[in-house]
């Protein structure tokens, strides 16, 4: 239980806390990044990840990479995601968005197996 409660620290990682909602990565262009460090309870334990924000002229993106805990064993996961494209339709955006992740088999506290989630 201490740990969990200095793990929520790590929610405190990003500059959008501070006021930077976008960094600019090119001065010829417009392209922008931010980043947050995560931490969030799950089912069988925690999660500990990193987001990560992408922003150019034309496409908005994201990914995040996640390390999964429980009681025995860390689990992995990557997640991207275009949000807001905008398509040849007038006034139609669409956002898609990608998963994949190990868990602990059966969700358990305690399982060292992993399987695809």
């Amino acid at each position: 239980m201490i740990k969990q409660g200095r793990l929520q620290f790590i929610n405190l990682i990003s500059p959008h806390l501070f006021g930077f909602s976008k960094i600019k990565l090119k001065n010829e262009e417009d392209y922008y990044f931010n980043f947050a460090f995560r931490h969030v309870l799950t089912s069988f334990g925690y999660d500990v990840f990193l987001d990560i924000f992408y922003q150019t002229t034309k496409d908005n993106l994201f990914f995040a990479i996640h390390n999964y805990h429980n009681y025995k064993a860390s689990f992995w996961g990557l997640e991207a995601s275009l949000i807001d494209k905008k398509i040849p339709i007038e006034n139609v955006l669409i956002t898609a968005k990608g998963i994949v992740w190990t868990q602990p088999k059966g969700q358990s506290f305690t399982d060292k197996k992993s399987e695809l989630g």
